[in-house]
C-alpha cells in the first residue's frame, strides 16, 4: 500500500511539476507595454560600432568588418517538447543577411545553459578561425564543433584579458553567479569532464557548469573604441572591485544587464552600473525565449518590463531594450 501511495505521489508531483513549467513557460504580449521611449536608439559615438541582437543574451558586436558574439542562441525552441524529442537547429539566414553574423572573429559564452549557446553552429565556418573563450566544461559540451568548423577553444577564465587573432577584440572573463530559477533552487547544474561527441540531444542535457561576465574591449591600434560590460549572472565583491579598478580610468561605455526577474536582477544591474559607470544600458534576457522566433516576440512572464525599466530611470540607471533581430550603431 505504502509503493501505491508513493507512486500517486510520483505521479502528481511529475503532473504538476510539467503544469507550472508550461505556465512559466507562456509569455506575455510586449504590445501590453508602452516602452517605445525606452528602445535603444543610433548612437554613432563610437567610430560606427554596429550592436544586433538576436534576442535572449546574444549580441553581435561589429567593427571594420570584425565581429564578437556573446552567448550564441536565438532559435527559442519549445521547452517541453526539447526535453522529450530531439532539438531542430533553424537556420538564422531565415532572419538575418549573412554577413551580419558570419564568420565571428570571437565568441564568448557565459555559461552551459542551452539558451546561451545552442545555436552557435549558425555563426561558424571552415573559412575563417573563430576564438572561442568559454570554461573548459562548456567547450566539452561544444567540443563537436571543432570537428567541423575553424575553431579554437580558449578555456583560461583567469582574470586577464584574452585577445582575438588580430587583437580587435580583447575580452575578459568576470566570475558570476547564476541566479536561481526559483525559491533557491538552480535547475540544470552539472558539467561534462570529457569532450562530447555531438551536442546533448535534449535541452535539460545543457549543463550550468560555472557562470562567468565579460568585460568586451573593442580596439583599433590598442586603443579602446568601446568598452562593454556584458553581465551575465550575479557579481560577488572581488568581481565589483574588479571592474571598479578596470573602470577607474576607462568607464564602460555600455552596459549590458541580465533581466529576467526584477528582485533577482535589479541588484545586480545597480551594482554592475555603478561600478563600470556606463553612459548606456541594454538590458538583455527579458525575451520570452520558450517561443519560437518566427512567432513574434514576448517577454518572460517573470518579467515586469515596463515597470522594470522606469523605476530603473527614477533611479539614473538609464535603461533601454533592443527587439531581437534589430540593430544600432553604437
Amino acid at each position: 500500500m505504502k509503493r501505491i501511495f508513493y507512486y500517486i505521489f510520483i505521479i502528481i508531483f511529475i503532473i504538476i511539476s510539467l503544469a507550472l513549467l508550461k505556465y512559466l513557460t507562456i509569455g506575455k504580449s510586449i504590445k501590453k507595454y508602452n516602452i517605445d521611449e525606452y528602445f535603444a536608439s543610433n548612437n554613432n559615438k563610437h567610430d560606427s560600432v554596429q550592436i544586433t541582437f538576436l534576442g535572449t543574451s546574444c549580441f553581435i558586436f561589429e567593427y571594420q568588418n570584425k565581429k564578437l558574439i556573446t552567448d550564441p542562441f536565438f532559435s527559442n525552441p519549445e521547452f517541453l517538447k526539447g526535453c522529450f524529442a530531439n532539438t531542430t537547429y533553424p537556420s538564422l539566414a531565415m532572419y538575418l543577411d549573412k554577413s551580419v553574423y558570419n564568420n565571428p572573429d570571437m565568441i564568448v559564452i557565459s555559461h552551459g545553459h542551452y539558451d546561451h549557446c545552442l545555436d552557435i553552429e549558425n555563426f561558424l565556418s571552415s573559412d575563417k578561425q573563430t576564438t572561442i573563450v568559454a570554461e573548459k566544461h562548456i567547450t566539452n559540451e561544444i567540443a563537436s564543433v571543432q570537428k567541423k568548423f575553424n575553431v579554437s577553444f580558449d578555456t583560461d577564465m583567469s582574470e586577464i584579458f584574452r585577445y582575438s587573432a588580430d587583437s580587435t577584440f580583447r575580452v575578459l572573463p568576470i566570475e558570476s553567479t547564476h541566479s536561481p530559477h526559483f525559491a533557491k533552487v538552480t535547475l540544470f547544474k552539472g558539467e561534462y569532464n570529457k569532450p562530447l561527441e555531438q551536442f546533448p540531444d535534449r535541452l535539460y542535457k545543457w549543463k550550468l557548469h560555472t557562470c562567468h561576465s565579460y568585460l568586451i574591449d573593442i580596439l583599433d591600434n590598442n586603443k579602446i573604441v568601446c568598452r562593454a560590460l556584458f553581465v551575465c549572472g550575479s557579481l560577488n565583491n572581488n568581481s565589483i572591485a574588479t571592474i571598479k579598478n578596470l573602470c577607474a580610468n576607462h568607464p564602460a561605455d555600455l552596459l549590458l544587464g541580465i533581466y529576467w526577474k526584477d528582485k533577482i536582477c535589479s541588484k545586480t544591474l545597480a551594482n554592475a552600473y555603478h561600478a563600470s559607470k556606463p553612459e548606456h544600458v541594454i538590458l538583455h534576457h527579458w525575451n520570452n525565449f520558450f517561443k519560437a522566433t518566427n512567432k513574434g516576440v514576448e517577454v518572460l512572464r517573470t518579467a515586469s518590463i515596463e515597470k522594470s525599466i522606469k523605476n530603473q530611470h527614477e533611479l539614473g540607471i538609464p535603461s533601454t531594450i533592443m527587439l531581437p533581430m534589430s540593430s544600432i550603431i553604437f
